[in-house]
């Protein structure tokens, strides 16, 4: 009988050390890397597992900055703060912040983003986690194609490199000072240049301020 209760014990005891464990992890940049590569690889699920490579080879190679680290680790803690799991959640985040990488995005560019998922996190109903789902797959989409949105039948993009992001009124929103927005559906191109306006991600709302419209089809 003390046999078992010891052994029931520790099996408890190591549940709640792991739970401690992934409450939050380390500002130091090798211990986090060692603490979220233990939390992605835990299970063994390839793509996770895939992904921390790619992700710490970045960091090894010196593509992944100091700076870039230190808002990764404040992200990565708001969402153990609200029990994210390895997948979906930090799977998506960490092939947003590789996508970003990959597609050369500014300091600043990449400082305001994080700040924006921060708030989101912060907003969000306690349990519910959909408003960051949405934005980290907006951000995919958007880091790798400049695309706002896309849907089996279309989609929509900019074709800049100069944005904002901010939170207002407990809404995310990338602010363009000037770009064209392009909307390919089945072969055909609407071309809209030389407008402005903001994208709502969450509501997939695009609010323009001018623009000229153009309508080619495709190969002609």
């Amino acid at each position: 009988m003390k046999k078992i209760f010891v052994s029931v014990f520790l099996v408890v005891a190591t549940f709640f050390l792991s739970a401690q464990q992934t409450n939050s992890f380390p500002t130091e940049h090798d211990k986090f890397l060692k603490e979220l590569n233990q939390f992605m690889t835990a299970g063994k699920i390839e793509t996770n597992v895939k992904t921390m490579e790619d992700f710490q080879k970045l960091v090894k190679d010196g593509k992944i900055t100091s700076a870039w680290l230190d808002q990764i680790i404040t992200t990565s803690n708001a969402m153990v703060a609200r029990m994210m799991a390895p997948a979906p959640h930090f799977f998506n985040y960490l092939n947003a912040v590789i996508n970003a990488q990959k597609n050369s995005k500014t300091d600043a560019q990449f400082n305001d983003w994080n700040k924006l998922l921060t708030d989101v996190i912060a907003n969000q109903k306690k349990g519910d986690n959909n408003d960051f789902l949405k934005l980290i797959e907006f951000s995919n989409g958007f880091f790798q194609q400049n695309a706002l949105n896309i849907t089996a039948a279309k989609m929509w993009k900019v074709e800049t490199s100069s944005y904002t992001f901010s939170y207002e009124n407990n809404k995310p929103k990338v602010s363009f000072p000037t770009t064209s927005l392009l909307g390919c559906v089945k072969g055909d191109t609407l071309s809209i240049q030389q407008t402005a306006g903001d994208y709502y991600p969450l509501e997939g709302k695009w609010e323009g301020k001018s623009g000229k419209v153009d309508w080619k089809r495709a190969g002609i």
